[in-house]
């Protein structure tokens, strides 16, 4: 009796296994994008100047700063702009007479360019910005060249101004 019920558990047991078994398999494509966009980053480093011996003829003060851009490789040439400054004064984006001003109201009268101190004057507009290289994906540095004019005749103190620094591509 006891055989017979171990013949028929196991007749149970393998009639529930298929010996020759086989997996069932579908499949479909995975599709994967991205999408590169072209971008142009910016950043600056300042002009400190130093100081300045007020009324003095021939007492002018040059510096240097530089503004660095990375463009997506292969984006268009473009140009970087520098803005009129906080205490601009009459003039256009194209030259602008650019001014640092102290605590109180006293100003100082300054220049950017993008050739040599005291070359012509870097603006903000396309024809008087500075051009940049095609896009490579690495750093291009720009050098800007400040100067004070002499003969500025000012009370002591910190003279200040900012200036937007602007790719366009």
């Amino acid at each position: 009796m006891k055989k017979s019920i171990i013949i028929a558990a196991l007749a149970v047991v393998l009639a529930g296994v298929s010996i020759n078994s086989y997996a069932v398999s579908t499949f479909t494509d995975l599709e994967v994008s991205a999408t590169i966009t072209e971008v142009c980053t910016i950043t600056t480093t300042p002009i400190a100047f130093g100081e300045y011996t007020t009324g003095f003829a021939n007492e002018l003060v040059d510096g240097t700063g530089t503004v660095k851009t990375n463009c997506t490789i292969g984006t268009d040439s473009g140009y970087v702009t520098l803005g009129q400054g906080l205490y601009k004064v009459a003039g256009t984006d194209a030259a602008p007479q650019r001014l640092m001003k102290n605590a109180g109201t006293d100003t100082l009268a300054y220049s950017l360019s993008s050739v040599s101190s005291g070359g012509t004057e870097w603006g903000n507009t396309d024809s008087t910005g500075k051009a940049t290289a095609v896009g490579t994906g690495a750093d291009t540095t720009l050098t800007v060249f400040g100067r004070i004019p002499a003969g500025q005749n000012k009370p002591a103190g910190s003279y200040t101004d900012t200036v937007v620094a602007t790719v366009t591509w």
